[in-house]
């Protein structure tokens, strides 16, 4: 998307080390294939939830918000873009419903960064 003071990184699962690297922003988006949405995108601000697993290393979005407050004292902005899936056996590539909705998240997606970021 080349917009300036936006850096984007990509996880298979989210850890305690995600919070560490999220304290230093201002605003962060997680973005996820969904399957409870009515649309073909969901775009919603985060909430810390601090139920954090006691025998895993991988955290919700939730859960890397609640380290970041807990532990570093540092509360960004964070938000959450689920992006509507259909298939989900695996090895199933985007069916092409769920590219159309990965085209229009990454429009509104897009045009939200352009806003807010600085």
């Amino acid at each position: 998307m080349n917009i300036p003071g936006v850096e984007c990184d990509a996880n298979y699962q989210l850890n305690i080390e995600d919070a560490l690297d999220c304290a230093g922003r201002e605003i962060v988006v997680f973005v996820d294939a969904a399957c409870d949405t009515d649309g073909p995108f969901v775009f919603q601000r985060l909430e810390a939830d601090y139920r954090i697993p006691a025998l895993t290393h991988a955290l919700p979005p939730g859960g890397v918000l609640a380290v970041m407050r807990s532990v570093f004292d540092r509360s960004p902005d964070v938000y959450v873009l689920g992006v509507k899936g259909y298939e989900w056996d695996e090895g199933e590539g985007l069916s092409a419903a769920a590219e159309a909705n990965l085209g229009q998240a990454s429009s509104f997606l897009a045009d939200f960064l352009r806003k807010t970021a600085k």
